[in-house]
């Protein structure tokens, strides 16, 4: 009964969290960068030992000349100087096209900004903008560290750091979507139909705005705007129709474990695009398969880990299953927000020429020892995967840690998951069913999977139906208890 109710729940609750299928994270391009914390070094090399130039602080527009640059810096600029911060200090803003409308509000003050007449702080003193007051943007990035904006029917330009920038939509979009009581992730872009909401407090207020006098209906209200109590923990779903269509999706959440899973092909030329996807979901947990490493004495450092954690989630741990002549290690590998106290990596059935492995770290959440599991299964055998999901199902079971999760690519049909139908939820079967903004069905096999103890509670599951690799990521939403 427990089983059948969850895949209603699923049938019935989920629309993907996803950017439009015609504009694919793929062909994404970043210039432009915001300082997420305060205090940030910019140095003058890519790496911890190189000189500081200054700190920045949080807010900072910085322009991005480089991305991951030794797997953990971006090379940027700010004003007239150039060096390197951490990627994970860096959210990287995309590009929207030289035609983009943006606009523009002032932000990073306690009262209001001066607004001059040239992109420089010896330029004319034109007037003052206030604190929350809002401007068209004629010219982002006009001149280092300006943007320009429409000023009393004239031009005029206010530094960076004090301006937040947003993109001006089209027809059937939204023009704003403004969150109280939460955090929006990523920041609002008419492009974007898909938001994780991290809740503050127990009731969140949506309120969004349609771009011209198109129909909105905020969470099924047929009103702009809608409350959502939040119980101390837990997670909800809220639709944005826009002309009569369901276009956005806001899932809030409070207080739970968000967990992903992705085959990233080695990153498959699309390492800073995946490590924005990452960001912007605020995973807690991630399982990472198809990994590539390589720390050559001279030359630059590429490690697909380093490059896709978060400031939050910064606890790394590999699994190695090849090694190359040329120095180069390959294998799977587990992102954690949770400090991780154990790590070890255990041999699996393996037909071909790949060793597989089942690799473990345990962390503690909320007071409890939680074993976290990752794996890649033989895609060449169906026998050698049998044998490969009776070994990891007797590991998992003879685990002393009350609560087991388990990530992976498992190559294989839903069928093949059967030795898991005691005491485990597969969160993605053939009864679960995931859907884009515009509620269409989103084409997926079982082959990548999230795999939980019976004893966690799962709130909510995604597939995300980006073109970054040739594996979709799922995330999920999950309790204790």
């Amino acid at each position: 009964m427990k089983r059948r109710l969850f895949c209603i729940l699923m049938l019935l609750g989920m629309l993907l969290m996803s950017a439009p299928v015609s504009r694919g994270l793929a062909a994404q391009s970043y210039t432009t960068g915001v300082i997420n914390a305060d205090g940030v070094a910019f140095r003058k090399g890519a790496t911890t030992d190189s000189g500081r130039i200054r700190r920045l602080k949080k807010g900072t527009v910085v322009e991005v000349l480089s991305t991951n640059v030794n797997a953990e810096w971006h090379k940027v600029k700010y004003r007239d100087e150039t060096g390197y911060v951490n990627r994970m200090y860096v959210t990287l803003q995309p590009d929207a096209g030289e035609d983009a409308d943006y606009c523009g509000t002032v932000v990073n003050c306690k009262k209001d900004v001066n607004v001059r007449g040239a992109a420089d702080k010896s330029g004319k003193l034109l007037g003052t903008a206030e604190k929350g007051e809002s401007f068209t943007v004629t010219k982002p990035n006009a001149a280092e560290g300006w943007h320009e904006i429409s000023y009393q029917g004239g031009k005029g330009y206010i530094a960076a750091e004090y301006l937040s920038l947003s993109r001006a939509g089209s027809s059937g979009q939204l023009a704003s979507l403004q969150i109280d009581g939460g955090t929006l992730y990523p920041a609002f872009s008419p492009d974007v139909y898909g938001y994780v909401i991290e809740a503050s407090s127990s009731k969140v207020t949506i309120k969004a705005e349609a771009v011209g006098k198109s129909k909105l209906s905020v969470g099924d209200t047929g009103k702009d705007s809608v409350s959502v109590s939040m119980p101390k923990s837990g997670s909800k779903t809220i639709r944005i129709s826009v002309g009569g269509k369901v276009k956005y999706s806001l899932y809030i959440v409070r207080n739970v474990i968000t967990v992903g899973t992705w085959n990233i092909k080695r990153g498959n030329g699309n390492l800073t695009a995946m490590g924005c996807l990452i960001e912007a979901q605020q995973p807690d947990l991630m399982g990472i398969q198809e990994v590539y490493r390589s720390r050559p004495k001279t030359g630059s450092v590429v490690d697909n880990l380093l490059s896709l954690r978060t400031k939050e989630m910064q606890n790394v741990s590999f699994a190695k299953t090849v090694s190359y002549a040329g120095g180069g290690e390959y294998g799977i590998g587990l992102l954690s927000a949770y400090d991780i106290e154990s790590a070890s990596a255990t041999n699996l059935s393996s037909g071909g020429s790949e060793q597989r492995v089942l690799q473990k770290i345990v962390v503690k959440i909320n007071g409890h020892r939680v074993s976290v599991y990752n794996t890649h299964f033989s895609y060449d055998s169906s026998a050698t995967r049998a044998k490969q999901f009776v070994e990891v199902k007797k590991i998992m079971d003879a685990d002393k840690n009350k609560y087991r999760i388990l990530f992976g690519d498992f190559n294989a049909k839903a069928s093949e998951f059967s030795v898991f139908r005691s005491g485990y939820t597969v969160l993605n079967d053939t009864n679960m069913k995931f859907y884009d903004y515009s509620a269409s069905p989103i084409s997926k096999s079982e082959i990548d999977n999230i795999i939980v103890s019976d004893n966690i509670s799962v709130l909510n599951v995604r597939m995300l139906n980006d073109s970054l690799s040739d594996h979709k990521p799922i995330f999920a939403y999950l309790k204790l208890g």
